[in-house]
């Protein structure tokens, strides 16, 4: 197996355990790090006039932005991902995603909250290394790590004891799971990852087309001859896919096109 396979499977892992560490101190550790930074900028301002006050205070800052955006597996205040937000929307646009499928081929969007380890740089790692497709034994692998977590996640939400932070979604698309949403699934067996592509109109107020594609599918915990096929779908306001589907509605009070217009 190779090291560039190995990576995003071992740097999840890796973060599991660290959220699970540190998740009891999480009331703590968040205000603790805002508290610090301000504390940090606010010595040195004081000692400003000094080359060294300068260059420390400049150094921590671009290190921390690098590792809350890149191997932490959340980014802490004030490094939150605002970057998804930067830049206006184009016409067409294309995200990934994974899904959960159940024994009777119902989908449903992954929640970003089901770990911690899922946020961010995680899950697009994830996704890159599951549309490579190189490898059947590393695909299955990551889909069994995949489902564990959802199942033991689904679990938690059905208590109403699943915890999470508050922050800001990763993108538009993100799904949140509830008690309601998920009575009608039945037991996940297999996950797919699709890339899905809107086109909208010239004022971004509808959508005018939507197209979505498989680009990785795997299913461990089915048997071979019962695999659920693919459900056909339209995007939903909450993008979950359950149930009887209505097209996307952008405000404005513009209606959407209808499903036969979308494709």
């Amino acid at each position: 197996m190779s090291v560039s396979a190995v990576a995003p499977i071992v740097l999840l892992s890796f973060s599991e355990q660290l959220v699970t560490a540190l998740r009891p101190y999480a009331t703590l550790i968040l205000p603790g790090f805002l508290v610090v930074f301000f504390v940090g900028a606010a010595v040195a301002a004081v000692l400003s006039d000094r080359w060294y006050a300068r260059r420390l205070f400049v150094a921590c800052f671009f290190v921390g932005l690098i590792l809350s955006n890149s191997v932490l597996p959340m980014a802490p205040p004030p490094f939150v991902s605002w970057g998804h937000f930067s830049q206006p929307t184009a016409e067409v646009e294309t995200y990934q995603e994974i899904r959960l499928v159940d024994e009777s081929g119902h989908e449903l969007k992954m929640d970003d909250k089901m770990t911690l380890a899922f946020d961010s740089v995680a899950t697009t790692r994830l996704i890159k290394h599951m549309r490579r497709g190189q490898n059947t034994t590393e695909n299955e692998t990551t889909a069994r790590l995949l489902l564990d977590r959802a199942t033991e996640y689904r679990e938690a939400v059905e208590r109403g004891d699943a915890e999470g932070l508050a922050r800001f979604p990763s993108h538009g698309l993100t799904s949140v799971w509830t008690p309601e949403l998920l009575d009608g699934h039945e037991r996940f067996v297999g996950v797919r990852v699709y890339e899905m592509t809107f086109v909208t109109s010239e004022d971004g107020t509808e959508v005018v087309r939507y197209e979505e594609d498989v680009v990785f599918e795997a299913f461990p915990l089915a048997d071979e001859e019962a695999i659920p096929s693919r459900n056909g779908s339209m995007p939903t306001t909450q993008m979950n896919r359950t149930g009887e589907r209505e097209p996307i509605s952008l405000s404005l009070g513009i209606p959407s096109p209808s499903p036969e217009a979308a494709y």
